[in-house]
């Protein structure tokens, strides 16, 4: 040691600022001071309880001293907390969540792979979704799904199999469902029409009825190819009712013209012969 120096180290301090209530689910913001060191974060917590709330937490970042949390889903006393290294409480203030109300509104039945328009109001938190979910499913289902903060008139896909299903609105961060609607799903229709023959690479039109869903296709296939084989096809949510436009193959044979859903189920089907 050639040289040194004595440093006093004081002790850390912080302060928050926060609404005295915020509605379950709901995003707030929070206005904070403090040492932001690495890892320091602004969390929330059950009154009373050691142990923050996974998930709801924004980092302390100098230069970002205004953070946006999502209020718990559960109703009650809640503590946001600033938590500095070694998450040792810097600073904590009082929270009440208030009961969310949610409403979600929907069609009572709906054809299986089809798009229904869902109206909602709820609390519009970070990563909140609306999908419709096969009755019985666990909560974190997810398939095809839209975010909340798209808008409070959703268009969602429906699931191809026929029965009965939920139309949830599920909260992101904690992946709970807050609300449900029950909703009939009945099987499709669907079917294709074109001509008998057609020439190896030519143009021809094909009419076709079927749920709708953007992702679905038209399709002309080898006969007895697997449902999930694309072939040539469009994507009926570009041809908004009007026939699909295929191009034959160029090698001559028997094939097939299908209506496929966008999760491989073939609906419709007619034999075609491609010719020289």
């Amino acid at each position: 040691m050639l040289a040194s120096q004595v440093v006093k180290i004081v002790p850390a301090a912080a302060t928050l600022t926060a609404p005295e209530s915020v509605m379950a689910g709901s995003p707030f913001q929070v206005q904070w001071t403090g040492p932001a060191g690495q890892g320091d974060a602004i969390w929330v917590a059950k009154k009373g309880v050691a142990k923050v709330i996974s998930g709801l937490y924004s980092y302390a970042r100098k230069g970002n001293e205004n953070a946006t949390l999502n209020a718990p889903i559960e109703p009650g006393l809640h503590e946001v907390r600033y938590l500095g290294r070694g998450s040792k409480v810097l600073a904590a203030i009082d929270i009440t969540v208030t009961p969310v109300v949610v409403t979600v509104r929907a069609p009572a039945k709906a054809m299986a792979g089809s798009s229904i328009e869902v109206n909602w109001t709820g609390p519009n938190g970070y990563g909140d979704y609306l999908v419709v979910a096969p009755k019985g499913s666990p909560e974190r289902y997810n398939k095809s799904y839209n975010y909340a903060k798209n808008g409070n008139s959703l268009k969602v896909i429906v699931p191809e199999t026929p029965g009965e299903a939920e139309v949830r609105y599920v909260a992101g961060r904690a992946k709970k469902v807050i609300r449900s609607e029950v909703i009939e799903i009945v099987a499709p229709n669907a079917s294709v029409s074109g001509p008998a023959k057609v020439k190896a690479g030519s143009l021809f039109d094909v009419e076709w009825t079927g749920p709708g869903n953007p992702r679905d296709r038209v399709s002309i296939v080898p006969k007895g190819a697997a449902a999930r084989l694309p072939g040539f096809y469009k994507q009926v949510g570009r041809l908004d009712g009007k026939p699909a436009k295929l191009r034959a193959p160029k090698k001559p044979g028997d094939y097939e013209l299908r209506y496929v859903t966008h999760g491989g189920k073939i609906l419709a089907m007619q034999a075609v012969e491609v010719t020289e």
